[in-house]
């Protein structure tokens, strides 16, 4: 989990591998790391928004299984890669600032309750 920015990737990607027997491995095209066994390869797959399409997942991986473990990673990628609605900015820039002014507007409201003080 340490090349994870972005949550349930890098774990989804070991599934994506052990489940598909990794040969050529697979990748999430939006990790800061490709998949260990994609390093040490000299071929490796990125699972991106569109690929692979759910015929080929239908076909290469045993049908109806392959075809939902590949669309699920497709709507992973999606996730990060997609805009929030209302905003130019993916999720994975968008979250970590709202958090951050929810934090700051917290702290704030917390200095004006303790120097209320009790009830």
């Amino acid at each position: 989990a340490d090349a994870e920015a972005l949550p349930g990737m890098w774990f989804y990607a070991a599934e994506v591998n052990r489940i598909a027997q990794g040969n050529p491995p697979w990748s999430f095209a939006s990790l800061r790391e490709p998949w260990p066994s994609c390093r040490a390869s000299r071929m490796c797959r990125n699972i991106t928004t569109v690929a692979p399409s759910d015929t080929e997942a239908h076909r290469d991986f045993s049908g109806r299984i392959g075809g939902e473990l590949f669309r699920v990673a497709r709507l992973k990628e999606l996730v990060w890669h997609g805009l929030v609605p209302g905003f130019n900015e993916t999720l994975h820039a968008w979250l970590p600032r709202q958090l951050g002014q929810l934090a700051n507007e917290h702290s704030r409201l917390s200095k004006i309750m303790n120097r209320l003080g009790p009830p």
